[in-house]
């Protein structure tokens, strides 16, 4: 895919990040361990790079210093997204059933004694309370990652492994709520508004490609776990195991022969590429239409995963009704009253 002694390898890969110094680092340290012997050149959207930094991987920094944007922060800014996920959380039965549990409120009072979380103040309820798992989940992530004592305390407090056990249970029902809803009708329109403006930055990418317009041969996009679940469930992906740090989801684009003649898609997820190498990543086949489907039934062997090119943006742009531009998002994301809309059928 890509010479690396060719002077002008550096053209051929593009890099883009959110603005948090997690998604940074790790959009850098994966380019250096992938060409360590090309530099990497630091930029924003608002400043295009120098000459001289054309001699270097673009690593393109999104500026979120007025508001976040839809390519890879759908979730953000959008108030149809926001009143569907209010409704979400309110009408599961899930938090009200966990918390009925003694373990469960031992563990909450527990996190808010190590931790004086605001969240778990013992004067929110119970139910709610469990609603920001997804929270304690990141933060125990973040710290064992840099080799941290999780959640250090005066106290010396610390957590069992069976605790955090419930506690990653509760943080992926949370995660998956966010963009799965109960239902497969609140998850067409949840993930779609989520996802944001990402699966059409994807085709362009392709289209570009294939027409000769864009020398790029591997574009990086580092974001969050919330970007990837939105992603997964915006293509139809149910109870998706999920992302841990350095997961992944691939589109690859395969072309063969000089004419490019029928050009198709792959899809590919790694939620912990820690356990699961590079080449045994699951590969994923997307559902037809706009149908949802449990995650285990979309794994896929290869050749079978395959999708021509065309279908695959008929499927995301036709049937699951993909955004095209920013406009359309935001233009879906005023949402209307919220009796309104908890009340009205979503399409």
């Amino acid at each position: 895919m890509l010479d690396l002694e060719s002077p002008d390898v550096a053209r051929h890969v593009q890099a883009f990040t959110s603005n948090t110094d997690r998604t940074i680092s790790s959009a850098h340290s994966f380019l250096l361990g992938c060409l360590p012997e090309v530099a990497v050149a630091f930029t924003t959207e608002e400043c295009p790079p120098t000459e001289a930094e054309r001699q270097a991987i673009t690593l393109t920094i999104a500026d979120t210093s007025t508001q976040y944007k839809p390519l890879l922060h759908g979730y953000k800014g959008s108030p149809a997204y926001d009143v569907l996920l209010k409704r979400a959380f309110a009408t599961s039965t899930y938090f009200s059933e966990q918390a009925t549990r003694p373990e469960v409120a031992a563990l909450v009072d527990k996190l808010w004694r190590m931790s004086s979380f605001e969240k778990l103040d013992p004067g929110t309820p119970l139910p709610t309370a469990l609603q920001y798992m997804q929270s304690v989940q990141q933060q125990l992530m973040i710290e064992r990652a840099h080799r941290m004592p999780l959640l250090a305390n005066e106290g010396r407090t610390v957590l069992e492994h069976h605790e955090e056990d419930v506690i990653r249970r509760l943080a992926d029902y949370c995660m998956r709520l966010r963009y799965e809803g109960l239902r497969h009708e609140e998850q067409r329109e949840m993930s779609r508004l989520a996802a944001g403006t990402l699966p059409a930055e994807i085709c362009r990418r392709f289209r570009g490609r294939l027409s000769g317009e864009d020398q790029t041969r591997l574009a990086v996009y580092s974001a969050h776990d919330n970007t990837l679940m939105a992603m997964l469930a915006h293509l139809g992906l149910r109870s998706v195991p999920t992302p841990l740090f350095s997961a992944y989801i691939a589109f690859e684009l395969h072309a063969e022969g000089t004419a490019a003649k029928e050009p198709y898609i792959r899809i590919a997820y790694n939620n912990d590429p820690t356990h699961v190498p590079l080449p045994s990543h699951d590969y994923l086949e997307l559902p037809e239409e706009d149908a949802i489907v449990e995650y285990e039934q979309a794994i896929s062997r290869l050749p079978c995963c395959n999708l021509d090119h065309a279908e695959f943006e008929r499927r995301l742009f036709h049937e699951r009704r993909s955004f095209r531009s920013v406009d359309e998002w935001r233009f879906a994301g005023h949402a209307p009253s919220c009796g309104e809309l908890m009340t009205k059928p979503m399409a």
